[in-house]
């Protein structure tokens, strides 16, 4: 079933400590996260990951850890979920959403879902806030697509993306 979803993300936090104490105080079970990294004028997404219990998910992350990590943010996603039977645990626009943003980013720390492209349709938009201020958004960073959407039909992305040989063959 094809997914969309509109993520509000929180932060930057810029410590380890920060988000977790954030995370105790979400009230929600549909939460995603990024860990972002890299030289100041080049950040870029380096873990997402997803959590139906933000108040106990981040008590010993490995990925988020990791030293190159320097801000997190933290979202919920804000449209309402897919009615009928699940087959997974997990929600399925949650899933949905991390995938997509896993299998467009290709952050480094994630291992899983970086090369496998989601089940069906999704698209994600995003909005940005303050870690201070919950009411009014703030322009998205430059490191992230405001909207990110998979066409399972015709296997197009949109903003399109370069595939990772064509990444790679540029590299070399």
């Amino acid at each position: 079933m094809p997914v969309a979803s509109v993520v509000d993300w929180y932060g930057p936090y810029n410590s380890y400590d920060r988000l977790v104490a954030e995370a105790r105080q979400m009230a929600t079970n549909r939460c995603i996260y990024m860990g972002i990294g890299g030289p100041t004028n080049s950040l870029e997404v380096l873990y997402v990951g997803l959590s139906t219990r933000p108040n106990t998910r981040f008590n010993n992350h490995h990925a988020l850890k990791a030293p190159n990590i320097e801000q997190f943010y933290i979202g919920e996603i804000t449209t309402s979920g897919l009615p009928g039977r699940r087959r997974k645990k997990v929600p399925t626009d949650l899933d949905a959403t991390e995938h997509a943003l896993i299998a467009y980013l290709r952050p480094e720390l994630n291992v899983r879902r970086k090369t496998t492209l989601p089940e069906d349709c999704v698209s994600v938009f995003s909005r940005f806030f303050g870690k201070n201020n919950w009411e009014k958004p703030k322009p998205t960073p430059y490191f992230f697509p405001p909207v990110i959407a998979f066409n399972t039909y015709s296997g197009e992305w949109h903003p399109e993306r370069e595939n990772i040989t064509d990444a790679a063959d540029k590299a070399s």
